[in-house]
């Protein structure tokens, strides 16, 4: 399914963050019941968005 989504581990995308875009690396995707999770970390602590929200840096 993350491959449907077009998101996939290594890949850049940009995040809202802290309430800004941010440039981040996907560490893994996670996928549950209701929604495709993106984990990527910033100074080292995990954070996780939807990915309806990423937007693929091109």
């Amino acid at each position: 399914m993350s491959q449907q989504l077009g998101f996939r581990a290594g890949q850049v995308v940009l995040v809202p963050h802290n309430g800004c875009r941010r440039r981040v690396q996907i560490r893994n995707v996670k996928i549950d019941a209701v929604t495709t999770w993106l984990v990527y970390f910033v100074d080292r602590t995990p954070y996780r968005c939807p990915a309806k929200f990423a937007r693929p840096v091109f």
